[in-house]
C-alpha cells in the first residue's frame, strides 16, 4: 500500500445535473478559478472534488484511489502518479483526462476520481464551511430528446428547508417566487379530474394500490442500471453527501430525464435528499425568465406530487 496516502475526510456537496447544465462553469465562478473545462456537449468525464486548503501556496491536482471497507468507500491520494501543480498545468491536465476518457469504451469508475486543492476562495466567505465540505463536479447524465406536453401545475413556494449553511457559504440569495391563484387556464375539465373516482360497486384496485404507495410514481418507474454515472459514482460518495446542488438549464429544464435523474439519485443514496439547492441555470438565455421559473416549479410538483421521493419544499 505504498502508493496510498490517507487524506482528510470531509463532507461532499455534489453538483447534480444533465449534460451542459453548466456545473463546471458554476464551480469556476464560485471558486474564482478556471481549471474546470467548459464546452458544449459532454465536457467533464471524471469526478473532481474541489477542496479548500489555505496551507498550500499553489493549487494542486491529483488522482484518488478508492478502497471499499464494508459498505463505505475510503479515499486515498494516489502517490504513484504525478501531482500537478499550478493553474496552467492543471487546466491542461483536465483537458488531457477528459479527452482520454472520452475515447475509452469501458470506463472503470473507481479510476475516475480526482481532487483539486485550491488555496484561495475569495467569493465564498464562510471558510469554516469550506474546511469541512468539498464541492464536487460530476459528469452529467445523457440528454433527453422529447419535450413533455402535459399541463403544468402552479404551486406556492415555501422556503423552509434548512439550507442556511450551504446558502450562507455560497452567498446565494433565495427569493420566493410569486404564486397566482385562479389561473385563467383552469377549466371545468381540470376540476373534474380532481374529483374522487366513483365506485360503482366494484373495488378500484388501481386506486387502492396507488393509495398504498408512499413514494411518487416516477420513483417506481425509474430503474437503476449498472455502468451509469449516477449509479456508479453516487454509490461511492453517498456516505459523505451533506447537501448538494441540483442544476437545471433554462434550455432543457422541461426534459423528463431531469426528474428521473433526481428519482434515481434518491434510490442510489438510499436516504432523503436534504439541504439541496435547486438552481435554474442559464436564465440569461431565457426569453421570459419569470415564466420559465414558474413552469420549472410546476414540473417539480408534477413529477413529485406526494413530496416523498423528493420534497421540493
Amino acid at each position: 500500500m505504498k502508493s496510498l496516502k490517507h487524506i482528510e475526510e470531509r463532507k461532499i456537496v455534489p453538483l447534480v445535473a444533465m449534460i451542459s447544465a453548466g456545473k463546471s462553469h458554476l464551480l469556476n465562478v464560485l471558486y474564482n478559478i478556471d481549471f474546470l473545462e467548459c464546452k458544449a456537449g459532454i465536457g467533464t468525464k471524471f469526478v473532481n472534488i474541489i477542496r479548500y486548503n489555505p496551507e498550500i501556496k499553489e493549487p494542486r491536482f491529483y488522482h484518488l484511489l478508492l478502497e471499499k471497507k464494508g459498505d463505505k468507500y475510503i479515499f486515498y491520494k494516489d502517490i504513484s502518479k504525478r501531482e500537478i501543480v499550478g493553474n496552467r498545468e492543471i487546466i491542461e491536465e483536465n483537458k488531457r483526462i477528459n479527452k482520454m476518457l472520452a475515447e475509452e469504451k469501458d470506463v472503470v469508475y473507481e479510476n475516475i476520481f480526482y481532487m483539486t486543492e485550491i488555496n484561495e476562495s475569495p467569493f465564498i466567505t464562510d471558510k469554516q464551511y469550506l474546511l469541512t465540505h468539498d464541492l464536487c463536479d460530476i459528469p452529467g447524465s445523457s440528454e433527453y430528446q422529447e419535450k413533455p406536453k402535459d399541463p403544468l401545475i402552479k404551486i406556492p413556494i415555501d422556503n423552509n428547508a434548512s439550507l442556511d449553511a450551504l446558502v450562507s457559504a455560497l452567498g446565494i440569495d433565495i427569493k420566493k417566487p410569486g404564486y397566482k391563484e385562479n389561473e385563467e387556464n383552469e377549466t371545468d375539465d381540470d376540476e373534474k379530474e380532481l374529483e374522487e373516482p366513483k365506485n360503482f360497486g366494484f373495488e378500484n384496485n388501481d386506486l387502492k394500490k396507488k393509495e398504498q404507495k408512499t413514494e411518487d410514481d416516477i420513483y417506481y418507474n425509474v430503474h437503476l442500471q449498472n455502468n451509469t454515472y449516477i449509479n456508479e459514482i453516487f454509490s461511492k460518495i453517498k456516505d459523505y453527501i451533506d447537501g448538494g446542488i441540483i442544476m437545471l438549464s433554462s434550455e432543457k429544464y422541461y426534459f423528463k430525464e431531469n426528474f428521473e435523474m433526481i428519482a434515481m439519485l434518491r434510490k442510489v443514496i438510499g436516504k432523503t435528499i436534504d439541504n439541496f439547492l435547486i438552481i435554474l441555470n442559464k436564465i440569461d438565455l431565457s426569453e421570459n425568465p419569470e415564466e420559465d421559473i414558474e413552469k420549472c416549479q410546476g414540473l417539480f410538483m408534477k413529477y413529485f406530487p406526494s413530496c416523498k421521493a423528493f420534497n421540493y419544499f
